[in-house]
């Protein structure tokens, strides 16, 4: 008997997976625990589609995360920022502030959790910044950060 698998049955199939089974197997065992269906030629078709829409739909963010990974890594941000003599901030820059950042100058919303810090920024001078957009995407933003130079002695 032909079935299409509801969800992974361990050893035997994926979700999805159309495959031939035994009589016995599928209406003692998969059809009551509703692990897979009957596979009619309307059902795969339907399967077959959806497939196709969820590929095409992974193809369109993978590209839309492409395109936003270039967009980033053109991006130059200059903070001025106080410091002492030394050149140490008198705060951190933090994943919050770059997140911030990149929404209110370029109109780019990304989760202060992507934004890939090993701790706040305290130092001036140039900074590479990692970004990870997805599993594949990750992208550089380059931070310059300045002394502000209206300090008050």
């Amino acid at each position: 008997m032909k079935v299409i698998f509801l969800k992974d049955v361990k050893n035997v199939a994926k979700k999805d997976d159309i495959k031939e089974v035994s009589n016995g197997y599928a209406l003692n065992y998969l059809f009551p625990q509703k692990l897979a269906e009957l596979a009619d030629d309307k059902k795969i078709k339907q399967l077959e589609k959806q497939i196709y829409n969820a590929k095409q739909k992974q193809t369109k963010h993978e590209k839309n995360l492409d395109n936003l990974s270039n967009k980033i890594s053109k991006i130059k941000i200059t903070i001025s920022v106080k410091a002492n003599e030394e050149g140490h901030l008198f705060g951190g820059i933090t994943a919050q502030d770059l997140s911030k950042i990149l929404k209110e100058k370029h109109n780019i919303e990304i989760s202060p959790s992507k934004i890939k810090l090993e701790h706040h920024i305290k130092t001036l001078g140039e900074h590479k910044i990692a970004i990870k957009l997805g599993q594949k995407n990750e992208s550089f933003l380059l931070l310059n950060i300045i002394k502000d130079t209206d300090m008050k002695k």
